[in-house]
């Protein structure tokens, strides 16, 4: 048998064996530094082991990092090939939309048909009394005063601005509703002269609309803020004169737009009466054009506010000479005292007032009592704080049954306070008298006027079953 087969069958000898045998001589003394070598490259296997698989990990990790990174470039990439393709397509439809509308060689048509526009709420920036007082030539005037106003403003302050441009004028209100406060506060004797002031400022100028937008809450707020919106924007319109001093409200539109200044140079707040608070504080130009727009709020009754029991607008009409032009000291209005017996108001079960029996309807009668020009106020109230200065007739002596039609025809008009009105002297109506319509369409207003009515839709079908009464002593 060969040594080295010897060996090979030969079981593994311990370190034990080892160092035994080396006492006796027969196997190199150097075993245990063997030992001690071979340890030492197990070792170092170990750690050759850990340093690979760690140098493993960090390739495939940044074998991930690398593929999230190409990825993303691709992505990247592949937005901005889009983007540039976009950009040039857009940049070809404003060369051709440029050159298909150029007006002249020397400019497209960014400089063709420019315009301002003069937006107003009309149901708050009201137009001088004298301008419905005279119809339709009125609203002529209205409209010529305004064009030559904002076009003295635009040739005088705005450098920026063609001398060549138009002037367009959208006016919104609900024209009923503002006839009817004219008529209440005396400045019109009825509606007809509003309605041709109206048709008037609409043919005054042939770019000049007054637009009825009808009864409802904030309807003449939304036309105005869409048209505003849709000009806002309009490279045509150079300047916009917005008209709504009178209301907050449109301090929450305007704020979206006060960063910008592009917008700023813009809009021009138009002032009619006096701005309100939050108004003040935006950044825009304001303008005054005196002489075409009241600076006092139209108001059926304009005494101040107070805890006490105040009379409701019964004189409405007869305050309004005042307010035309502000006296140094304001006439004092009587206020109704009640005698030492107690008064009662009637009311129904849900607490509405209920207005006690009116002579039963005579058109002839009611037209005849118009014509007459009698003071309601002095005649059934039996108080008129301007005396003689009154532009309606005291001279008269009524019998009991014009004083009924005079009544009648006072509760014709609606009470600004409603069926909740305390005044034991009101000479206004609190329910719809007219007669019930036939048929009635459900959400409107059900007697035979229907939306003409002057009365607001909750003063009708009035309960008048009087089951209680407030005591006034």
């Amino acid at each position: 048998m060969s040594p080295a087969s010897v060996f090979n069958n030969s079981p593994m000898p311990n370190k034990s064996t080892l160092i035994t045998q080396s006492t006796d001589g027969s196997i190199d003394s150097n075993a245990t530094e063997i030992w001690a070598r071979y340890h030492a490259i197990q070792r170092n296997d170990a750690v050759k082991n850990v340093f690979v698989q760690e140098l493993i990990m960090r390739y495939e990790i940044l074998s991930q990092e690398y593929k999230s990174a190409v990825d993303n470039y691709n992505t990247e990439r592949e937005e901005i090939r889009k983007w540039q393709e976009d950009k040039q397509r857009y940049a070809q439809a404003l060369q051709s939309y440029r050159t298909s509308f150029a007006g002249a060689p020397s400019g497209p048509s960014f400089e063709r048909d420019p315009f301002v526009l003069v937006l107003l709420d009309a149901d708050g920036i009201v137009f001088q009394d004298e301008f419905f007082r005279s119809g339709e030539l009125g609203g002529r005037d209205a409209a010529h005063q305004l064009h030559t106003a904002v076009q003295h403003h635009v040739q005088r302050e705005l450098t920026d601005v063609p001398t060549d441009l138009r002037i367009v004028c959208r006016v919104y209100a609900n024209v009923r509703g503002l006839a009817e406060v004219l008529v209440r506060i005396g400045v019109v004797e009825e509606i007809t002269p509003v309605l041709d002031f109206v048709r008037g400022f609409t043919r005054g100028k042939t770019l000049f609309d007054f637009v009825d937008v009808g009864p409802g809450k904030d309807r003449t707020d939304e036309k105005l803020n869409e048209c505003f919106k849709l000009y806002l924007n309009d490279f045509h319109c150079r300047k916009i004169f917005l008209g709504c001093s009178h209301d907050n409200g449109y301090a929450r539109i305007l704020e979206g737009y006060s960063a910008n200044k592009m917008y700023i140079e813009k809009i021009i707040l138009l002032e009619g009466v006096p701005f309100e608070k939050e108004l003040l504080h935006l950044p825009f130009s304001t303008q005054k054009f005196p002489g075409i727009f009241r600076e006092t709020k139209l108001s059926v009754w304009s005494a101040p506010p107070s805890n006490n029991r105040t009379p409701p607008p019964a004189l409405g009409r007869l305050w309004a000479a005042k307010a035309a032009v502000p006296p140094p000291v304001v006439a004092e209005l009587p206020i109704y005292k009640p005698s030492n017996r107690e008064e009662i108001i009637a009311r129904n079960r849900g607490g509405q007032r209920v207005d006690p029996p009116c002579r039963d309807y005579d058109k002839a009668e009611v037209d005849r009592i118009k014509k007459m020009k009698l003071c309601n106020v002095h005649f059934l109230r039996h108080e008129c704080p301007f005396d003689k200065k009154c532009t309606h007739r005291h001279d008269y002596t009524p019998s009991n049954s014009e004083l009924s039609t005079l009544r009648l025809v006072a509760r014709m008009a609606p009470c600004q306070y409603g069926s909740s009105c305390q005044d034991i002297k009101c000479i206004y109506g609190h329910r719809c008298p007219a007669p019930e319509a036939k048929k009635s369409v459900k959400g409107q207003k059900p007697c035979i006027f229907g939306e003409d009515c002057k009365f607001p839709f909750e003063l009708h079908n009035i309960d008048c079953a009087v089951v209680k009464t407030l005591v006034i002593r």
